[in-house]
């Protein structure tokens, strides 16, 4: 039994009467008295104000009815026992009904039902449709270029599928929309028992509509998206790569990233990276320079030559080595402006290039290629002071068998030489060198490089280029 039923008899329903009901109740009133829609009829201004009466109580009522403590409270005492009660958040409650009633009234019907078609099936509540839209994710994706792709620029073409909205029912997912029968267009059920004057609801998403309150009827789909709203588009994007930037540069299409419901599309990013797997021959880059290796003779180290380059702008570099430039193997020269292309974001005019690295290899003669007169020869021109050795057979003399050490191995192999006397053509023997280098000098053994063919005593040079490719 309540105290009174003043506040019930407002909203035109029961004592008993759920919160489903005063809620579905409050929305009728709502609509049946906003000043707005009085005004819109052509009544008096009495009426106006009269309307505007009844709106401001039927909006007290279902603020206090619709707060279980408050609730309690009325039932027990009725209005004698509110006096004094402050009611938080009955200023915006009462605009969230004004602007409820605002969107059905006061806008032109196509923007009437675009905002209801975004609030509604969206989810989104009524009365905030002009809030800010937030951004949507952005589309992150790694593309990759060769040395020569960041050298020259290019323009690449990447397809992308994204969502956009439906274009035959503009993203709404059909033509009509009606209020949910499961919630009543509330959006949400709620289950409620009631003990005595103590109330227990619990409150839950309607399935039906997915909490939007207002679902699209079969006869209604859009046969386009089929209710979703967004469909799948395949989209050809074309990439700048600018000459010159470096792995890790960004290129940044604004706004190209999946569409979406009351949300801004994201953007696509795409990151620009070297492509290891297909590494441009005979070059490298370090920032703005490049990196290459040239391999060349001997005599060409020794007596200068001329040396060419197939460069990656496409043109031959011709490289002049002159007498003594090259004192030392893998020495490093290095040509001014041959480099990468610097990449500048404003045009500055002419393009400036960073430098070409240059790794001189010495390659030296194998194994017995030179002939003992060659050896000589050279032996001589590298040292004046240098007198062929002629050994000769005698009875102080005897064929012995030497043994090349291994210590990675153990291995052991086996040559012979004429002389007792451990003796190289153009070489000192090791008993005048370990005299000479007594002082503070170690001895060190040398062991064959990997590639060294024990049992035939050859350069194995394929197996070699294999080593150096693999390291």
């Amino acid at each position: 039994m309540v105290k009174e039923t003043k506040l019930y008899d407002l909203l035109n329903v029961s004592p008993d009467a759920s919160f489903a009901q005063l809620k579905k109740a409050y929305r009728a009133a709502a609509l049946k008295f906003h000043p707005d829609k009085i005004a819109a009829s052509g009544e008096s201004e009495e009426k106006k104000k009269e309307a505007t009466r009844v709106f401001q109580e039927i909006t007290t009522a279902y603020e206090i009815l619709s707060d279980e403590k408050k609730r309690q409270t009325y039932d027990a005492y009725g209005e004698a026992g509110l006096k004094g009660v402050p009611a938080p958040g009955f200023s915006d409650r009462f605009q969230q009904a004004e602007s409820f009633v605002d969107q059905l009234f006061r806008s032109s019907p196509t923007s009437d039902l675009d905002a209801l078609f975004d609030s509604l099936a969206g989810g989104r509540p009524m009365g905030n449709f002009q809030r800010r839209m937030r951004k949507g994710r952005d589309i992150l994706h790694t593309t990759y270029c060769t040395l020569a792709d960041f050298y020259h620029g290019r323009t690449m073409k990447l397809s992308l599928t994204k969502k956009i909205k439906c274009p035959e029912c503009a993203g709404r997912g059909g033509t009509q929309l009606v209020q949910c029968s499961a919630c009543l267009g509330l959006g949400t059920i709620v289950n409620e028992t009631r003990m005595g004057i103590v109330y227990q609801r619990v409150q839950t998403t309607c399935h039906q509509c997915n909490g939007s309150g207002m679902y699209i009827p079969e006869e209604y789909i859009c046969g386009t998206c089929h209710g979703d709203r967004l469909i799948d588009k395949k989209v050809i994007l074309d990439v700048e790569v600018p000459k010159g930037v470096k792995p890790g540069y960004q290129v940044v299409f604004e706004n190209e990233a999946d569409e979406g419901i009351n949300i801004i599309p994201g953007d696509v990013v795409i990151t620009l990276q070297e492509d290891k797997r297909r590494p441009t021959k005979n070059f490298q880059r370090r920032g703005n320079n490049l990196i290459t290796s040239v391999t060349l003779s001997l005599a060409t180290a020794l007596c200068g030559g001329l040396l060419k380059i197939e460069h990656l702008n496409k043109r031959t570099i011709k490289i002049y080595v002159n007498r003594g430039d090259l004192a030392n193997p893998n020495t490093i020269k290095v040509a001014k402006g041959y480099g990468m292309p610097i990449y500048a974001e404003t045009d500055i005019g002419e393009t400036r290039y960073g430098d070409l690295i240059i790794k001189f290899n010495i390659e030296f003669p194998k194994m017995n290629e030179l002939s003992e007169v060659q050896y000589n020869m050279l032996s001589k021109a590298l040292n004046p002071s240098y007198k062929p050795r002629n050994i000769s057979s005698s009875s102080s003399s005897e064929d012995v068998s030497v043994e090349d050490f291994s210590p990675l191995s153990g291995s052991t192999r086996t040559s012979t030489t004429r002389s007792a006397t451990a003796s190289i053509t153009g070489l000192k023997d090791p008993a005048e060198a370990a005299e000479e280098d007594s002082d503070e000098s170690d001895i060190v053994y040398l062991t064959d490089f990997p590639g060294f063919d024990a049992q035939s005593r050859e350069w194995d040079a394929e197996q070699q280029s294999k080593r150096f490719k693999s390291g």
